[in-house]
């Protein structure tokens, strides 16, 4: 069911880290200056971060800092100007579309702000989907519908699998996003301001699941988050201003 990943152009030593990035900058066009040159706005500025097996990162920063250009440099959706992203030992900035593609569909699990399900499936219908969308057929459909069970009841939401989404809270809908997000086994998870719309009660239980998550599974786990409250979940935490980052 999961895909062998592309051989990567180049390798680095394997160590239990999931995830490095070294001096990363990432650039955009921002306009010309007074004499008509073009100019440039610089998101990330010398970045480096690394993140472990089984321990949970917490990025912090205003708005603006820098946290979603971390992220998207990490999943391999945006190529950082310079410097490396290495992945499960493998460098990755000069990876294709296609290669990038692969890459985030058998390693990467994404929690996003906002779930993003579809109205019209159940709860285990959406964690399904992820199976079929890789190619499950036949028996292994059969697997990933069980492993979809499992995932669903580790996040407490095992006799919810047959609700469809508008029978469940914002919190419910929120734990079907993390469940999906584990379709795939990822080494490396990524959660994106994941409890942003949930009071303070329920955005405390959803990093608690994260936490454990973590550890159950394994990954290496970053949280982009504002809420100083969620802190203590974490076995790090990472500053970013203006595109710099520092522990904090």
């Amino acid at each position: 069911m999961t895909a062998t990943l592309i051989a990567p152009t180049q390798t680095v030593t394997p160590t239990d880290s999931v995830l490095e990035l070294r001096d990363i900058v990432l650039e955009y066009p921002d306009g010309v200056d007074a004499d008509g040159n073009p100019t440039v706005m610089r998101a990330l500025d010398r970045v480096s971060l690394t993140a472990h097996r089984g321990t949970l990162t917490a990025v912090t920063g205003a708005s603006g800092s820098g946290k979603s250009s971390l992220l998207s440099v990490a999943a391999g959706l945006i190529t950082p100007t310079s410097g490396a992203r290495i992945i499960q030992g493998n460098r990755t900035e000069n990876y294709s579309d296609r290669q990038l593609a692969e890459l985030r569909r058998t390693t990467v699990g994404f929690i996003f702000q906002q779930p993003n399900l579809l109205a019209s499936l159940t709860a285990a219908e959406q964690l399904e989907l992820v199976a079929r969308i890789s190619g499950a057929r036949g028996a292994d459909l059969k697997v990933a519908r069980q492993r979809a069970t499992e995932l669903l009841d580790l996040v407490g939401l095992g006799a919810e699998k047959g609700r469809k989404m508008h029978q469940l809270s914002g919190g419910q809908r929120q734990r079907v996003n993390i469940a999906r997000a584990l379709m795939n086994t990822p080494a490396l998870l990524l959660a994106d301001e994941p409890t942003s719309a949930l009071d303070a009660e329920r955005s405390a239980s959803i990093v608690e699941l994260l936490a454990q998550i973590t550890r159950e599974f394994n990954t290496a786990t970053l949280l982009i988050t504002h809420d100083g409250d969620q802190l203590a979940h974490a076995d790090r935490t990472v500053h970013m201003t203006d595109g710099c980052l520092t522990d904090a």
